[in-house]
């Protein structure tokens, strides 16, 4: 689909819990795996352990960035710190982003690579053949140049 080519929208979400915002247009640089969900959505509470997981295997090439999506970010922390999950998470109370995609429902997984552009899109919940196949799709991008952390 055409959205697959181009980049995340224009947004500066907070941070879940303490830390600096994360601003979406400045992810660029290190392929990037976003996985939108909220508390009260099933599916998500399933796959969030599977992305841990991924997380703890692959963190250290992808970064991985939980949006908590229409969402009470209280709840949110409880469940993440219960799953735990502990790569970074951000707030989009208004599901501004779930809008700027076009999808109707949480989860979604996104696979954006080091330029910044959408390579890959997963909408509902993922199984580990899935999310591997997301993880290939940025592991295949190749990477630019700058600090590793």
């Amino acid at each position: 689909m055409g959205s697959d080519q181009g980049g995340l929208p224009d947004l500066q979400l907070p941070c879940l819990g303490a830390g600096p915002d994360v601003s979406l247009t400045h992810l660029a640089g290190r392929p990037t795996l976003i996985n939108l969900w909220a508390s009260w959505c099933g599916p998500c509470r399933e796959e969030m352990p599977l992305l841990q997981d991924a997380f703890e295997e692959d963190g250290d090439q992808i970064r991985f960035l939980g949006i908590v999506t229409r969402d009470e970010p209280s709840v949110a922390i409880d469940f993440a710190s219960t799953i735990g999950a502990d790569y970074p998470h951000a707030v989009d109370t208004d599901g501004a982003l779930l809008d700027a995609l076009g999808v109707p429902g949480l989860p979604v997984t996104l696979a954006v690579d080091a330029s910044g552009r959408i390579v890959a899109k997963q909408i509902g919940q993922m199984d580990a053949s899935e999310l591997a196949s997301l993880m290939d799709a940025l592991m295949e991008t190749p990477p630019t140049e700058g600090p590793t952390r």
